[in-house]
Order: C-alpha cells, then structure tokens, then sequence
C-alpha cells in the first residue's frame, strides 16, 4: 500500500507500535547505542518528515526532539488545496470551479501505475478499510468528489486535531521537541498545511518550532539545516556527559 508513515491503520496494522515495542528494543538491545530518551531523536524529509512527527507526538517520552523538513500534509483543512472537511468539496475542482489539474493528473496517474503510490499511500495510511480488504477513497476516480464520510476517518491522522486533543496531557512531555522547516515554494505546495498549523498552534499556546524559508522547493536537506539539526542534538543528547 506504499509508505505507512509508522502510524498504526487500518490497512498497515501496528506500524508505530512495532517500531517502539520491537524495533527499538531489538537495536538497543544489540547495538551500542543510548537506551534512554536523550539518545533518541528523529528527522526526516517529506514523508519521513511526517512519520517523525507522528512518532514523536504519539510517543512524546520515548524521544527527545523530532527535526521535520517539508513534511506531507500536517492540517487537512490543505490537502492538496482543498479542505477536506468542507461540505461538497471536490478534489479535482476548486471552490471557484476551476479545475485543479495537478490533482486530477496526479490522481490520473496512479489509477495507471496501481497501488503503493503516494496518494493511495495517504488512503491506506489515513482511512479505513473496504470489505474487500483495499483502503477507502478519499475521492471518487472519476468525479473527484470527496467522500465526507471517509474525511472524518481522516480526522485522527490530522495533527492539527490530534495536538488539539492530546496537548492538555502531553504538552509538557512536547514542548520544545517539535521543529518543523518548509519553504514558501514548496513544489507541492505544503507550506500551506503548515501554516495552517502554525496558526493553530499559536492560537493553542502549543510550543512548536516551525521555521518557513522563503524559498527552498521542496528539498530543504542542505549543510545548513543538517548543521543546525545535529547542533540542536547535540545541546540536548545524553552523550554530552560524557
């Protein structure tokens, strides 16, 4: 089903929960590594950017800082830009009629090359189950008119919401750990998500890092991020005890 973002679905099974139960132990276990919080960190790019997000802010004290660059989607209010949530929205068309034709092309394409792409990777990811065992479809192949039913299954992959519900209990385990980078011309447009998200975690009074570029694209992975990522790390990780 493509990249499951290390988020326990519907369609992926335990993939979070793998990870920390078994995978980490497994390494810490065998490996000469910190078994601590403060050896522990996370980064990632694009849809890694998102996975460490998830796995940060659904396991706020096994680690000690997440680094998050052009992460996918962060607030389906901009999923490719439309809201989700907004009654009679349509994935292909914007609210003005016009037609959205990066959407419909990529939607297109991948009706062509088959599962394990990118937006069926968001499906399998983000929504539930058919009963033939394939992920519900967020929008209709044909029409692009989004299912309203299968948005609110997206709801809880949705960090605006899932911060909204969990900070009251795990904000202090997260403040300080969140750091997010992304530039104003993201090819695909995910500044837009993020600011949506900023704003909400302004308004939240959550303590979130986020960083906009003016310009950058969508690959913010250059010497000065990764100077300024390991440099964060390194104020905070056990080994400076050492």
């Amino acid at each position: 089903t493509g990249y499951h973002g290390f988020a326990d679905s519907d369609n992926n099974g335990p993939r979070g929960a793998s990870f920390i139960e078994e995978f980490i132990p497994h390494v810490e276990d065998n490996f000469r590594v910190i078994p601590e919080p403060t050896g522990r960190f996370l980064m990632g790019q694009s849809s890694g950017a998102w996975a460490a997000l998830w796995l940060q802010i659904n396991y706020p004290g096994v680690f000690s800082g997440t680094f998050a660059a052009s992460p996918d989607p962060v607030d389906f209010r901009d999923f490719g830009g439309i809201n989700i949530y907004e009654p009679g929205v349509n994935y292909f068309y914007g609210q003005d009629g016009e037609l959205m034709g990066s959407n419909e092309v990529s939607s297109d394409l991948e009706e062509e090359t088959g599962t394990g792409g990118q937006l069926y990777s968001f499906e399998a990811v983000f929504g539930g189950r058919r009963d033939d065992g394939r992920p519900e479809m967020l929008w209709d192949r044909q029409t692009g008119a989004v299912d309203p039913e299968v948005a609110q299954q997206w709801k809880r992959y949705d960090f605006r919401l899932v911060l909204e519900n969990t900070w009251p209990h795990t904000g202090s385990l997260l403040a300080g750990k969140i750091h997010i980078y992304i530039a104003a011309d993201d090819d695909y447009g995910l500044d837009g998500p993020v600011r949506l998200l900023d704003e909400a975690a302004r308004d939240g009074g959550w303590d979130l890092d986020i960083i906009f570029y003016e310009e950058g694209g969508h690959n913010l992975w250059n010497d000065r991020l990764r100077e300024r990522i390991h440099a964060a790390i390194d104020s905070t990780a056990s080994w400076r005890k050492f």
